[in-house]
């Protein structure tokens, strides 16, 4: 993938569902790229203590660097594309119930880009890392 990814951040709400498994919806945004998407994270322990967290997550997300890099700035819309990520991240709890996780995530799916000689549609893949999250 060209575009995605570039600088992102994301901003997240979710639910712990058992002591070691939690549901989220979160939204993307970075350089001239946005979406949102769904997340499950498994944790080898329970949230309060320090350790490895599985992560599976659902996106869609549109980005314009994929049309300036194939296309030029005036000839194409957004590409969008329709993503699954598998992740790793090892996480350290605080007593306050806030932890900091630091991984990376792999990225596969589709791409549709919109271009000059209509709309194409491709396979997609990347790597999202390192990958820094804040819990608060």
């Amino acid at each position: 993938m060209s575009g995605v990814g570039v600088l992102p951040a994301e901003l997240g709400v979710g639910v712990r569902l058992t002591d070691d498994m939690a549901l989220a919806l979160l939204g993307r945004a970075g350089f001239l790229q946005a979406g949102g998407g769904i997340e499950f994270t498994a944790i080898q322990r329970d949230w309060s203590q320090n350790g490895s967290v599985f992560r599976l997550a659902a996106m869609v997300l549109g980005d314009r660097m994929t049309c300036f890099r194939f296309e030029g700035p005036q000839k194409c819309s957004t590409a969008l594309y329709l993503l699954g990520e598998i992740g790793f991240q090892y996480r350290w709890s605080f007593r306050s119930g806030r932890a900091v996780s630091l991984g990376a995530s792999v990225q596969i799916g589709a791409m549709r880009l919109n271009g000059s000689q209509g709309p194409s549609v491709g396979q997609a893949f990347g790597l999202l890392g390192p990958r820094l999250q804040v819990e608060l």
